[in-house]
């Protein structure tokens, strides 16, 4: 009886060890997920202005060679030649809307309904793998 009370209290301190594991986890995740938003926030994007003022400054110094300068304009150019299949583009601005959304508004219910499903599916599990090891015990005894 005390042996079974040893393995109750082991699978309970271990429940208690895996859940403040889990936790420090989720700390650490919140942290890098900070520490990433924090370093895109601070992606400083260069106007038109400045990127002129860049270019007059390299031809001031006399780094800036014509052949280069025409480089440059030939692959700006370049770029305002792609196109984009509108399809797609509304695909990737709809899909950009919903995560925008979620992310200032948060989960939908239908998104915490399955959240919750999918956390009862696993403290079912858990526990029927508890029932096991006690069963296992059981028997061994």
């Amino acid at each position: 009886m005390v042996t079974a009370a040893v393995v109750i209290g082991a699978a309970v301190i271990g429940g208690i060890m895996s859940s403040n594991a889990a936790a420090a986890d989720r700390e650490a995740a919140a942290a890098a997920y900070r520490r990433a938003y924090a370093a895109y926030d601070n992606v400083d994007i260069p106007d038109i202005e400045k990127q002129k003022l860049a270019l007059q400054d390299i031809q001031k110094q006399g780094v800036l060679t014509p052949e280069m300068e025409q480089n440059i304009q030939v692959q700006a150019s370049a770029m305002q030649d792609v196109q984009t299949d509108p399809r797609l583009k509304n695909a990737q601005m709809t899909a950009l809307d919903t995560l925008s959304k979620m992310g200032s508004q948060g989960l939908t219910a239908e998104d915490m309904q399955a959240l919750n499903a999918t956390r009862r599916q696993v403290a079912g599990d858990a526990k029927a793998a508890d029932e096991s090891i006690l069963q296992n015990y059981r028997d061994w005894e």
